[in-house]
């Protein structure tokens, strides 16, 4: 009967702490790509730390943006660290020799490995203008739902 008793507390103390376990955050993706497209607009990302650094980052975020929505998954995305720290190579696919910005909440990001947080929006673009790079950022100032 003790044995019996012992293994039901057991495992309700394992539903109690899965009851508890902490949810992924919930940060939101637009991406633009080099021919202007935006193919991706406040899609909802869970967050993860998919780079396996310890911290959540815009890489991460863009990481879990294309595994979850890019049809090619995470290989449509690419950034590896360089002396310069981590540097972007692909975004949804495009590869046009590092061209690309980002930004969280309409902020300029001065790294792929800026933290975020839930609740963050982190646009990421890749350039058109790979000459002159006239391209320019303007965002309105409220999202539409």
């Amino acid at each position: 009967m003790k044995k019996i008793l012992s293994t039901l507390l057991a495992l309700a103390m394992l539903v109690s702490l899965t009851a508890f376990a902490e949810e992924a955050p919930t940060v939101y993706v637009s991406i633009t790509t080099d021919t202007g497209a935006l193919v991706m607009t406040y899609a909802p990302v869970p967050l993860t730390d998919a780079d396996g650094d310890d911290a959540l980052t815009i890489c991460d975020a863009l990481m879990a943006a294309h595994t979850a929505y890019h049809p090619d998954g995470a290989e449509a995305f690419l950034a590896e660290d360089t002396e310069w720290g981590k540097s972007m190579y692909r975004l949804w696919g495009v590869e046009n020799g590092g061209s690309y910005g980002y930004c969280v909440n309409d902020a300029s990001a001065m790294s792929l490995v800026d933290p975020v947080k839930a609740g963050d929006h982190i646009k990421a673009y890749a350039y058109t203008d790979l000459t002159n790079f006239s391209d320019t950022y303007s965002y309105f100032n409220a999202p539409v739902a």
